[in-house]
């Protein structure tokens, strides 16, 4: 049974308070990480904003409206999905996970505003990710569905107090296809238009930070989660995995402690998400007046991009050292991987500003690629013949393109593991299989 392209709760609504919260969502059909006013969305939909207080008592309401259309629609495509998924993992068909890969990265395209308000809105806390699976698990109910029953297809245990892997393939899978269909669907947005300056000032998208990139479909993404992007003669065994494993380690003792400014953005981050960081709360946090902050930096956006790059700097500088030896390109890329994985779990306390790599599609802000800072600067940037045609690949896939998405799947292992109490081998294993989903695809026989 083929799954339906979207389920039924995204289709068209018609009420005045339904058409709010489409006006609401809309603001996600690109990257956001601000706040979105009860002014913006009365300006968007026509109407003031005393009519919106007619249906919502206060913007409070509205996010709560919000949250649970997202999670009552999400339900619904989990329900869409079942009969093929379920009868997938019984019957080990590869067509049927085909079908279930390959409706889910449509049905992402179709809809990218969900998409984008999940990860604006993903949980970086166990008490955020509690809150938020127990009201999926209280919409799933309500379809007839548990959510211990999803837990089994994703090797997950769901409890109110116990979110721990209990399959790590099934677990790297999932996390591995949703993290590179988010990096893809951002890079085909960023290929296609861009958004003007005032268009970017008003929405708060990241647009304007991400180069220009090919545009992808929904067909192409999922060939690539499909079918992975080597031939077979290139493949890395797990064996020689390990090996090279050794080969993969920073020097952590040349690396300075974080910014504790960059440290005080993370836990703000972590407290409110991204849409909640405000340089008040940024002072609070340092115990430093407001206006301190300010005589280090003009705004809230010189401020992430000022410390992310300095971050970016050296994180790369120190995986340099480790696969500047490197001369075989499969083998540079699970290296720069398991080397980049390590990094992260030493410096966790940073880690959820790199969240900023998943929103805006880029390791680097535009911005700063100029010539005393440029990934150019950089052995692992060098492309071989400017881009790498990689075998399975209808487009150029550029080392730009290609290290960035390694190093979101990276930084998005390292983010779950004290939620789902991953240890740091269990965050290896993962790296491992998902390079392995990589270079093979999800539906490889091997797989």
């Amino acid at each position: 049974m083929a799954v339906k392209t979207a389920c039924k709760s995204c289709q068209k609504r018609q009420s005045a308070k339904e058409r709010i919260l489409d006006i609401a969502f809309s603001f996600f059909k690109t990257p956001l990480y601000e706040q979105v006013s009860l002014n913006d969305i009365a300006k968007k939909a026509g109407i003031s904003k005393a009519a919106i207080f007619r249906h919502f008592k206060n913007k409070a309401d509205l996010v709560c409206a919000m949250q649970n259309r997202f999670f009552n629609d999400v339900a619904d495509y989990i329900i869409s999905i079942k009969q093929d998924l379920t009868a997938a993992i019984w019957s080990k068909d590869v067509s049927l996970y085909r079908i279930v890969l390959r409706n889910t990265v449509k049905t992402y395209f179709e809809y990218p505003e969900y998409l984008f308000y999940m990860l604006s809105h993903s949980a970086v806390s166990i008490k955020d990710y509690r809150e938020q699976t127990l009201l999926l698990s209280k919409k799933l109910e309500e379809k007839g569905l548990s959510l211990k029953m999803l837990g089994g297809m994703f090797g997950v245990n769901y409890s109110p107090e116990n979110f721990s892997v209990f399959n790590l393939k099934n677990y790297a899978a999932i996390s591995y296809a949703f993290i590179s269909v988010a990096y893809f669907l951002i890079l085909s947005l960023s290929g296609q238009k861009k958004s003007s300056a005032s268009d970017q000032a008003e929405s708060g998208c990241l647009e304007k930070y991400v180069l220009q990139e090919p545009a992808f479909d929904s067909e192409t993404i999922a060939d690539l989660l499909d079918f992975g992007i080597y031939s077979p003669q290139r493949y890395l065994s797990y064996e020689r995995m390990k090996e090279l494993d050794e080969k993969a380690h920073i020097d952590l003792s040349k690396i300075p402690p974080a910014n504790k400014i960059f440290c005080a953005l993370s836990q703000v981050i972590d407290k409110y998400g991204f849409p909640g960081v405000t340089v008040k709360r940024l002072a609070d946090t340092l115990n430093m007046a407001k206006s301190s902050l300010y005589s280090y930096f003009d705004s809230k956006k010189t401020l992430i991009h000022k410390l992310l790059t300095e971050e970016i700097y050296l994180m790369i500088s120190s995986l340099d050292e480790v696969c500047g030896e490197i001369t075989d390109s499969t083998e540079l890329a699970y290296v720069f991987f398991r080397a980049l994985t390590e990094y992260f779990l030493a410096r966790q306390d940073i880690l959820t500003v790199f969240r900023w790599t998943r929103m805006s599609g880029s390791i680097i802000p535009e911005q700063y690629e100029h010539e005393d800072f440029s990934l150019q600067n950089f052995k692992l940037s060098a492309d071989v013949d400017e881009a790498e045609q990689l075998d399975k690949l209808p487009f150029k896939m550029t080392r730009r393109i290609f290290f960035t998405w390694i190093s979101v799947v990276s930084s998005s292992i390292v983010m779950r593991k004290n939620i789902h109490n991953l240890s740091d081998e269990n965050c290896y294993e993962i790296v491992k299989l998902c390079f392995d989903f990589m270079q093979r695809g999800l539906t490889s026989d091997t797989n």
